[in-house]
């Protein structure tokens, strides 16, 4: 996330007070992350979506931007809101208790499923609906499959998931850059 808000940041003016102030944040956030400080870090995301309104008004840089990077820090606003539940309730536990939750034959089976859900042939449910929607239009272009997704995974995810099903031959590619199209085999 850092790095996409430093991305972003350069395409703020120069001069602009609000381009530091995003990275600062950002930097900040990172350390409250490492340090475990869970709610300073969900504190900071609102302050972060509140700078984003404020950017996102000012018309520098395109909407769709701004809206993949809010969705990323809502992601870890509740990544964070987790982690620090979690913690509250280790230490509830006694110790004893705590020694054998980290033993691994206390792992139920399959709770360590991936988010993108595997399909038994490797691909996961997004690729597959990048591959219906192939199906339903011949090809596509990336900026066809962004709305798909209502801006829950950035584009760099979405171009890895393409990237895979190139790799597993499922489809093809012609062009380059902006004019990339990609259709079924």
């Amino acid at each position: 996330m850092t790095l996409a808000i430093y991305r972003l940041s350069d395409r703020l003016p120069k001069d602009e007070a609000m381009r530091e102030q995003l990275r600062k944040l950002s930097i900040e956030a990172v350390g409250d992350l490492i340090m475990g400080n869970y709610r300073l870090v969900q504190k900071k995301i609102d302050i972060f979506l509140a700078y984003f309104k404020i950017c996102r008004a000012q018309k520098w840089v395109r909407e769709i931007n701004w809206l993949i990077l809010e969705n990323e820090c809502l992601s870890l606003s509740h990544e964070a809101a987790i982690l620090d539940h979690k913690r509250e309730e280790e230490e509830k536990v006694p110790s004893v208790e705590k020694e054998k939750s980290l033993m691994s034959h206390n792992i139920k089976r399959g709770s360590l499923i991936p988010d993108n859900h595997e399909k038994p042939n490797g691909t996961s449910l997004r690729q597959k609906k990048i591959l219906d929607e192939l199906k339903l239009k011949r090809s596509v272009k990336m900026s066809d499959l962004i709305p798909l997704f209502k801006n829950t995974v950035s584009e760099r995810t979405i171009r890895n998931d393409l990237q895979f099903l190139l790799k597993q031959d499922l489809i093809n590619k012609k062009g380059a850059r902006k004019t990339t199209t990609y259709f079924l085999e």
